[in-house]
């Protein structure tokens, strides 16, 4: 008789980070590099221009060992990094939902979830694979956030603290659901200690100078240094002194006491972790959610689906199906923010200009006018993106549409250049109330009526370079974390952007100047200006109509 075979099974991997994790996160690594290097020809395209601007930036700027942006001040680095870091660790902390420390993508739910793994060991295998991530953001970050202190101490300490941010977040989050789960002596200390410093906060608030703005980083930095805040801020004092060494070797004992608070906070995220592996599933999927909406309203909408249900938005005139697409994406943000936040949102668009302009001298604000409206027409061009860039998993959808591809462009273009010109609208209002001078009126009608074509000028261009070369915002990537050709794809969309706005001012300057030289009257230059203005926007679009009808739904989706 043969003897029994031995039994081969065995159990679950009980270490704190199993290898099929370890195998998953190098694997991770490798198809992320090779996306880079053996994507598409657009892709591979972009992520060289980045790669090679990025080296341009870093080299003379390592070799020098000076940042080309300045040198961070040692005490300043020292006082305020702390504070950051505690805010933002408290932000992240109250927009997380309790118990959810870290969020997964689909693919992780469906085939990293179900496997032999706990909850802590997928916590500490996330918590493994943004290290590398996170390394490659500091030292791309190294070079403009450089204090006194040599290159690789300020990658160190740029990379410890975004450690410190991702755990810390999830600790306090954690924190709060162990709190709340008890009805004893720890809730009851927790919101003594609470009540404690915000009474002393606003003990101390009394003092504010409202009514003089030089004095208030005065006025900061004495709170700051109370013996209450410093308390606060001590745990954080080892990242600051990692950032400001000034060498390396003096970097790495502040190093590795920064690392101990890091896994300080990982010990306690696990230990106050209490939750079962679905609470990892609804929790990933609620923020994929919220992500796939944040992406389709903008940067700056959040999402509340059933704050607007009740309500509905009038159906614009159907212009050739251009109406039902701008309702479409109106409705979305609507629904998005709600009545009352879109109200709150215009109050301050309004108020916050009329507060600030009234401290300054009369005849500083048109120039003022002229700088920030087309600013920040350029800036919610970033942030707003209720058109094309929202709707990358609808472009099958939008291509199937009975009517024609300028139709569909002009539908999706308009919505978001409508409400930039709305927000700019609401600002020079506010401005204009708070100044209270016909003058500065003037200015800025005339400054919003040049906003318009800018608006639409920088959305399109926004849209023409995304159809060209889609890309997924970085929350939704599966590769995830820091990617060269980002860079190299906003330094291309940048570069257009500047181009473009400086080319259109002297096309539409030169008929303008030359008509008021000769004589002509203000409306014929207005005339002139005008048209060329719409005439570049004009080439614009039909640049857009081209690149969407060249879009290929079965190859340039990316992953």
């Amino acid at each position: 008789m043969t003897a029994a075979p031995p039994d081969s099974r065995q159990g679950p991997d009980r270490s704190v980070l199993p290898r099929g994790l370890r195998r998953l996160i190098v694997l991770r690594y490798r198809g992320t590099m090779r996306r880079m290097l053996f994507g598409s020809g657009k892709q591979r395209a972009f992520g060289l221009l980045g790669l090679g601007l990025m080296s341009l930036y870093l080299i003379p700027t390592i070799a020098s060992g000076r940042s080309r942006s300045g040198h961070i001040p040692t005490d300043q680095a020292l006082l305020w990094l702390p504070v950051f870091v505690v805010l933002i660790v408290a932000v992240q902390a109250a927009f997380r939902g309790r118990r959810s420390g870290f969020s997964f993508l689909p693919s992780e739910i469906d085939l990293v979830i179900p496997g032999p793994f706990s909850r802590r060991q997928l916590l500490v295998y996330q918590l493994a694979y943004q290290s590398g991530p996170t390394i490659l953001m500091a030292a791309w970050l190294a070079a403009f956030v450089r204090s006194e202190g040599t290159y690789l101490a300020t990658v160190l300490g740029i990379a410890l603290t975004a450690q410190c941010v991702m755990v810390g977040g999830g600790m306090v989050a954690c924190g709060a659901g162990w709190l709340l789960a008890r009805r004893g002596w720890p809730l009851a200390v927790a919101s003594a200690s609470t009540l404690a410093v915000v009474a002393w906060v606003a003990w101390h608030a009394e003092d504010f100078p409202a009514t003089a703005p030089s004095l208030w980083l005065d006025w900061a930095t004495r709170v700051r240094r109370s013996e209450v805040i410093e308390a606060l801020c001590l745990p954080l004092l080892a990242h600051a002194r990692t950032m400001v060494a000034a060498s390396t070797l003096d970097a790495l004992p502040w190093a590795a006491a920064a690392l101990g608070v890091n896994a300080g906070l990982a010990a306690a995220h696990l230990a106050l972790d209490r939750s079962e592996i679905e609470s990892i599933v609804s929790s990933s999927q609620k923020r994929i959610r919220a992500q796939q909406a944040a992406a389709r309203m903008g940067a700056l909408m959040v999402t509340n689906p059933g704050a607007g249900s009740r309500w509905r938005l009038p159906l614009p005139p159907r212009m050739g199906g251009v109406g039902p697409l701008m309702w479409r994406q109106w409705l979305t943000v609507y629904r998005g923010l709600g009545p009352i936040t879109l109200g709150i949102v215009a109050t301050a668009l309004m108020g916050i200009p009329a507060w600030v302009i009234k401290f300054l001298p009369v005849e500083s604000i048109p120039a003022m006018l002229m700088v920030v409206l087309p600013a920040v027409c350029f800036a919610l061009s970033l942030l707003t993106s209720c058109d094309f860039r929202g709707d990358l998993d609808h472009m099958a959808w939008l291509k199937s549409l009975p009517l024609t591809p300028s139709a569909i462009v002009a539908g999706q273009t308009a919505s978001s250049a409508v409400v930039i010109v709305l927000a700019v609208t609401l600002a020079a209002a506010g401005a204009c109330l708070g100044s209270g001078s016909g003058s500065v009126c003037l200015v800025a009608a005339g400054v919003l009526a040049g906003c318009v074509p800018i608006a639409a000028a920088l959305i399109v261009i926004e849209n023409t370079v995304f159809l060209v070369a889609p890309t997924r915002p970085m929350t939704q990537q599966a590769a995830g974390g820091f990617d060269p050709s980002r860079v190299g794809r906003h330094f291309v969309v940048t570069m257009f952007k500047i181009a473009c706005i400086g080319g259109t001012a002297v096309l539409a300057g030169a008929p303008v100047g030359l008509i008021l030289w000769a004589g002509g009257g203000v409306v014929a230059a207005s005339v002139a200006g005008c048209g060329v203005l719409a005439g570049v926007v004009g080439l614009l679009f039909f640049a857009c109509v081209r690149a969407f009808r060249a879009f290929d739904v079965s190859a340039d989706l990316p992953a």
